[in-house]
Parts: C-alpha cells; sequence; structure tokens
C-alpha cells in the first residue's frame, strides 16, 4: 500500500496545474466544461475577423454560463444544468483573464459584462499532444471537432430552448438567454467548417425544414444580431435579405434564400425536392 502511495503521488507530480485542475472537475460537468473550453478556444474567430478588431474577446462570462444548460450531444436544453456565472468563474478562474468593460465599446448598450480571455499558455497546452496524451486528455481539443460542437450548441439554443416567437423579438431575451444572438449570427461561421456530420446536418435541417415558428424565430433574432454585430462579414448580407419581401404578402424571405444565401446546398436542395416555392415567403 505505501509503495502504490508513493507511486501516485510521484505520477501526480507531472501532471500540470490544468491537469490538476481539470481532473477534478465533477463527472457531470465535464460535457458542460469541454464545450466551454471548445469557445475559449475557438468561438471568438468569427468576431476577431470582423473589419474592427478588438483585443478583448466578446464572449462574455455570462455567454459561456449559458451554454452549461445546452447538450451537445443529447441536442436538449435543461435547466437543471445550469451553471451560474459566479460558480463558472469559481470552476475555472485560474484558466481565465476577466476584465469588467461596457458593451457600449462594441455595441450600443450601456450593460457592463465580464469579458474573458483564455491565458495562451492554457491555449497551447489544450491543443497539445501532450495534453492529449495526458491525465485529462478527455478535455483535449480538435479544431475541427470543436467548431462542429460549437455550431450545434447554437443551433439546439436556438431550435430547443422555450423563446417564444413573440419573446424572440423582446429586448430581454438576450438577458434570460445571453448567447442567442451570438448563436444566431455565428453557427454559420461554424457550421461551414467542413463536411457535415449527421449531427449537425440533422440540427441544420430541423432549422430550415422544421416548425416553420422556430425559423422566423431565428431570423428575428438574426436581424437583432445583424445590427448588435455591426461589423460582421455576414452583417450586409442579413441587411438585404431582411428588407427582401414578396411584393403581394409583404412577409420575409423564404427559407431556401436564406440557405442558398449562406450557402447551405445540401438545404437547398431538400427545400427544392419540396417544391418551395423560391418567390414566396416561408
Amino acid at each position: 500500500p505505501i509503495n502504490r502511495i508513493k507511486s501516485r503521488r510521484s505520477t501526480m507530480a507531472y501532471h500540470t496545474r490544468l491537469e490538476n485542475l481539470l481532473v477534478r472537475i465533477p463527472i457531470q460537468n465535464v460535457e458542460q466544461v469541454h464545450t466551454i473550453l471548445q469557445l475559449l478556444v475557438f468561438g471568438n474567430e468569427p468576431i476577431l475577423q470582423r473589419r474592427c478588431k478588438q483585443d478583448q474577446h466578446l464572449l462574455s462570462l455570462e455567454q459561456l454560463a449559458n451554454t452549461s444548460l445546452i447538450s451537445p450531444k443529447g441536442r436538449s436544453v435543461d435547466a437543471n444544468r445550469y451553471i451560474l456565472p459566479a460558480e463558472l468563474k469559481q470552476l475555472l478562474g485560474e484558466l481565465l483573464e476577466l476584465e469588467e468593460a461596457p458593451r457600449k465599446r462594441w455595441i450600443n448598450d450601456e450593460q457592463p459584462v465580464t469579458i474573458i480571455r483564455l491565458k495562451d499558455e492554457i491555449r497551447e497546452e489544450l491543443l497539445s499532444e501532450t495534453f492529449r496524451r495526458g491525465a485529462a486528455s478527455q478535455f483535449a481539443l480538435d479544431e475541427w471537432q470543436a467548431k462542429e460542437t460549437i455550431a450545434v450548441t447554437c443551433l439546439v439554443l436556438l431550435t430547443e430552448s422555450h423563446i417564444s416567437a413573440v419573446e424572440a423579438k423582446r429586448v430581454d431575451t438576450a438577458d434570460r438567454y445571453p448567447l442567442v444572438h451570438y448563436a444566431a449570427l455565428f453557427w454559420i461561421d461554424f457550421a461551414n467548417n467542413g463536411i457535415l456530420s449527421a449531427t449537425l446536418f440533422y440540427s441544420i435541417q430541423k432549422l430550415f425544414l422544421g416548425d416553420s415558428s422556430i425559423f422566423k424565430r431565428w431570423t428575428e433574432q438574426l436581424a437583432a444580431a445583424g445590427d448588435m454585430y455591426l461589423n460582421s462579414k455576414h452583417s450586409e448580407l442579413i441587411s438585404a435579405i431582411t428588407h427582401y419581401s414578396d411584393k403581394k404578402t409583404g412577409e420575409h424571405a423564404p427559407p431556401i434564400v436564406w440557405a442558398a444565401a449562406f450557402n447551405l446546398k445540401q438545404i437547398v436542395q431538400d427545400l427544392l425536392s419540396q417544391r418551395t416555392p423560391v418567390n414566396t415567403a416561408g
């Protein structure tokens, strides 16, 4: 027994600070923390590609906490999974650099948010081959897989949460679901990352081919997000499509127009196979 104890202590001595922190994460929170780490490493990319670049992450502590409601694997939203921002800060605080900032630095909003940055050395370790073979390997990151997880996380929030069509238009929707506008706008960037997996394709299909109220809710949120992230590469496209209307009905552009605009070829084919009218609003 004494030899085993010594051996265990000797092994622990070779664990990095990051590994020692992550192996203590409760098993019920592993999926949530892994998703949050993927967002911390890759989730800010489409924001930093804006024409007006900022050094700070726009993802806030509140937005990351919002992801804890979502199970990408189970494609579900469950309030019982929620990790409070303060709890998340306590759980991962050692890995993060935090900054209190007014959102008006980037968008026309006076509300302060906690902007977060993953420490550079932590990011490098998470992506390293050594970490992939180490004690906390379940938290290792693969870029393609991470971007797919982010896309699915966003889509699940948009399609599975219980935001009513009316509520989607209200200003306080983003207060109740802080990730919703980010999800509405940026899932497209992460979905166009390569070949679509069955899980990701199902989530996109549900948005475009499922209940029409889900699609309409998304376009409402997308329009709001386009106004919010004014310099995103999609903002001009969103503005143009939002102002497109069927002359007879005055309704917004149909799903097939949005699918074509975002280069979702398989979704366009599926909509055409259902004989969806191209010039009629959905």
